[in-house]
């Protein structure tokens, strides 16, 4: 099985008066290809194309589409959601990683 991406998506970039809705829909879905693969980064390899995006890709106005990572079907990974940004646990500094465990730890006690 291919990979799988993990993107968020800024709304308030996506929200613009005198946009029309299939606009929106086209410049979201090149934001997501870009995001993903890149127009820069896409390499062939023998197993297929190494999937290495922009890691953010802009829609309208501002960065909409951030790539936070990709993995394989049986990947095991945990995120965390950290003033408006999905992170891997490795981006946080230690404050915010302890204040990750204490989150966790509560979620286990529940």
């Amino acid at each position: 099985m291919g990979y799988h991406h993990i993107l968020t998506i800024s709304e308030d970039a996506m929200l613009h008066e005198g946009s029309q809705r299939n606009d929106i829909d086209v410049l979201l879905g090149a934001a997501v290809i870009d995001a993903c693969f890149g127009s820069e980064t896409r390499r062939k390899t023998a197993e297929g194309p190494l999937l290495r995006g922009e890691k953010n890709a802009q829609i309208l106005s501002g960065d909409t589409v951030h790539h936070v990572d990709e993995h394989e079907a049986g990947d095991f990974a945990v995120y965390i959601w950290v003033r408006g940004e999905l992170r891997v646990p490795s981006a946080l500094d230690e404050r915010e990683t302890d204040l990750a465990i204490v989150v966790l730890q509560a979620e286990k006690m529940r």
